[in-house]
């Protein structure tokens, strides 16, 4: 934590150079690598082009100022050897080149991908010196040790995974140039170049797209092809000379800086969202070693690409880590999927669906109207095929809900009532107003061929008490309230009797969940906690002798949304 405090510290030091520029936040992050926010609008459109990653201090920052320093250095040594040649002068270049580069590296807070660069300069400068060719791969190993050995416990951390992918993909890019023609005239050939290596990057890093981001900007390479030669040749220099005070530099920099949110803005394409399980993300991992041969890569990524999980027959219930929230996807009999809340964070659960190669959901449930559960609601809704919505009966309707209906009706998502039912599932739900929200969550049971699970959303003690004679035995229950002191109550066990109770809450969270007594009343089961084991899943396969289940449907305690509903979706339409 104090290593994090000092970083924070180094990266924000002093007043901001670019106070009076319109383009202040993008300056202090590029040039400056200050954690400064951008507006919504800039972080969209370096997003949609697949350009995000020019705000990390990474390896084109740290060798463009090592190529500076070097400049200077070897300036300086021609000056000195106008009087004096001593034999450590031509060294000084590459004294030159490695002070600026950890300088610059040092300023930054030493990120990952500083670190990783700063080595490989300082590599590739000593084989300069003792007159050897580098040889890429060989740095970027002892590179890769070298970090490993200083901060072991920055290999978890996504910064990592990112930069050495990115350079391993730029190291494998060099076999294609050089299999360009001998004679070919310098301007295409760099253009060739750039374009390889701006492809390379991306192809390194496309593991990441797909496993955790979900983004892939169609026009990503050729944006970068435009936009990192902006930044390395133009906006940082200049952003530089600017820093130092150095006159006519601001403009410059402010004219670069419009040249490339233009070129952005005319580069800016369609996204895809390419997703793959665990075993895919690593396949196109080890994808990037066979680059230089692209038949075997293409094959490789389009096999990992189609590594996803595979349905199961019986009841399935996973139970996603989303802090101090809930989010529960129930598959049965591998064809029917509903997802019970969607966890406090936009976009968490969409993308961890997209991870199982999950496109569409039969019901998505709100148990109730909390940010705890219904965050990533609207994500899922907006971006995912959805069957029918079940909504929980509360008046007056929360601006939550509003947005939840409105885009329901955009889509064309029905509520979940009758005249659509899903078979193995039912809903219970109180209604009396003076209930308070978390007693009027809906229950979701799910029945599979003898098997059960009991989502019991936000429910405490008095809501318990009124719906216990709705309960029966189960195989498992989610447990209510996040192991609040309140809820789950030995009656209810009683009742209940199941064999194993998921606790979805955040570690070391401030409510105090799961309390002590909660835990004592639940000793009779198998407890699982999403705070100590992550992501949970379930499975109950089907007992032999028990016969399908089609006379349990999905009965809401509702059948439509209401006219006032209706009327308020029409006004926002």
């Amino acid at each position: 934590m104090l290593h994090v405090k000092r970083k924070v510290a180094l990266r924000s030091r002093g007043p901001s150079p670019f106070a009076n520029s319109s383009n202040q936040a993008f300056l202090d992050r590029v040039v400056l690598g200050r954690a400064t926010e951008l507006n919504e609008t800039q972080n969209q459109l370096l997003r949609n082009t697949g350009t995000r990653h020019l705000l990390a201090i990474s390896g084109l920052h740290v060798g463009l100022m090592s190529a500076l320093g070097a400049l200077a250095f070897s300036a300086l040594g021609r000056l000195v050897a106008l009087f004096w040649r001593p034999r450590a002068l031509g060294l000084l270049p590459a004294v030159g080149g490695c002070l600026s580069a950890i300088l610059y590296a040092s300023n930054a807070g030493f990120p990952t991908s500083t670190i990783r660069a700063a080595c490989m300069l300082f590599l590739a400068w000593c084989c300069w010196l003792f007159g050897r060719r580098p040889q890429p791969w060989r740095l970027f190993c002892l590179a890769l040790i070298f970090c490993v050995l200083l901060a072991p416990e920055r290999i978890k951390t996504l910064s990592f995974g990112l930069s050495f992918s990115a350079a391993a993909g730029v190291i494998q890019s060099l076999h294609w140039t050089r299999s360009l023609p001998s004679g070919l005239h310098p301007l295409p050939g760099w253009c060739l170049r750039a374009l390889a290596v701006s492809l390379g990057a991306q192809l390194g890093t496309l593991a990441w797209s797909a496993w955790v981001f979900q983004e892939l900007p169609l026009f990503a390479v050729f944006a970068n092809l435009l936009a990192v030669p902006l930044v390395g040749f133009l906006i940082l220099p200049s952003g530089l000379l600017s820093a130092l005070g150095v006159p006519g530099a601001m403009r410059i920099t402010e004219g670069s800086c419009e040249v490339f949110w233009t070129t952005l803005e005319l580069l800016e394409g369609p996204i895809m969202h390419p997703a793959v399980g665990p075993f895919g993300a690593l396949g196109l991992l080890l994808s990037i070693l066979c680059m230089h041969r692209p038949s075997a890569w293409l094959t490789a990524a389009l096999l990992s690409l189609g590594l996803k999980s595979a349905p199961s027959q019986g009841l399935k219930s996973t139970h996603f880590d989303v802090g101090q929230g809930d989010s529960s996807l129930v598959e049965i009999a591998g064809n029917t999927r509903i997802l019970i809340d969607a966890g406090p964070r936009k976009t968490q659960v969409l993308h961890a669906l997209r991870q199982r190669g999950i496109r569409s959901i039969d019901a998505l449930i709100l148990s109730h109207d909390h940010l705890d559960h219904s965050g990533g609601m609207l994500a899922i809704l907006s971006e995912l095929q959805v069957g029918c919505l079940l909504m929980p009966d509360s008046t007056p309707v929360s601006p939550t809900a509003r947005d939840l209906f409105r885009v329901a009706y955009e889509r064309g998502v029905i509520p979940c009532n009758r005249e659509r039912p899903l078979p193995m599932l039912r809903t219970l739900q109180l209604t009396t107003p003076s209930l308070g929200v978390n007693d009027r969550s809906i229950v979701v049971e799910a029945v599979h061929r003898g098997r059960s699970f009991l989502y019991l959303g936000d429910l405490e003690k008095e809501g318990e008490r009124l719906l216990l004679s709705k309960f029966g035995p189960v195989d498992g229950i989610k447990v209510a309230h996040h192991g609040s002191r309140g809820s789950t109550t030995a009656a209810l066990l009683k009742t209940t009797r199941p064999r194993t109770c998921v606790i979805s809450s955040g570690a070391h969270n401030s409510y105090g969940h799961p309390h002590s007594d909660t835990l004592d009343r639940l000793k009779s089961c198998e407890v699982l906690q999403t705070a100590e084991r992550g992501e949970l899943t379930i499975y109950l396969p089907p007992l032999e002798s028990a016969a399908p289940q089609a006379d349990l449907f999905f009965r809401p305690t509702w059948n439509q949304i209401s006219t006032a509903t209706i009327t308020t979706i029409r006004e926002m339409n």
